[in-house]
């Protein structure tokens, strides 16, 4: 799970095992909740737009941990991966990043994923917030389009999506699909 505070990758975790409702809710109580009142202790309530996932956001249990952390939720279309900045366009450049920093030595999965967070958290303002203000872009198209399709410059399906945003805020969470 990765997320997007404001122009930086704040939040970076493995999910252990299979993805569900249980697992949504560990997230929106610890790491989600930890990240956000380290970065945006003065808000009561966080906005978090998420995708339709069934299984994880949309379950019972992840829904009242987010009533219980103080999350608001806002849904993203189905099938609309590239309204989040996340899959857009920063998973592609992380795992661009994380390949030319080893090069062709071999890794294990665990140096593997240290990899990938380690580019992450270490993406610049500059990167990031260049991929949040096509988020804003895109979704205005949608709204003009009257929730129709646009045009799709490149999509990387993922599991699951939210983005929290308000006064210069997003946290935009991704699960990529391993």
């Amino acid at each position: 799970m990765a997320g997007v505070v404001g122009d930086k990758i704040r939040l970076w975790e493995y999910i252990p095992g299979k993805w569900n409702g249980e697992v949504a809710a560990e997230m929106y109580r610890n790491p989600m909740k930890k990240v956000l009142a380290k970065h945006r202790a003065l808000k009561k309530i966080w906005t978090i737009v998420e995708d339709n996932d069934p299984a994880g956001f949309k379950s019972s249990k992840a829904r009242a941990a987010k009533k219980e952390v103080g999350m608001k939720e806002l849904s993203l279309p189905p099938y609309s991966p590239d309204l989040n900045p996340l899959d857009f366009t920063l998973w592609r450049t992380i795992e661009t990043r994380a390949r030319e920093s080893v090069g062709k030595r071999t890794l294990t999965v665990k140096e593997y994923k240290a990899t990938l967070r380690r580019t992450a958290l270490r993406l610049s303002a500059k990167i990031v917030g260049k991929a949040v203000e096509g988020m804003w872009g895109r979704i205005g198209r949608v709204f003009h389009a009257e929730g129709g399709n646009i045009k799709r410059e490149w999509v990387h399906a993922s599991v699951c999506v939210c983005v929290e945003i308000r006064s210069d805020v997003v946290i935009a969470v991704a699960c990529p699909p391993w």
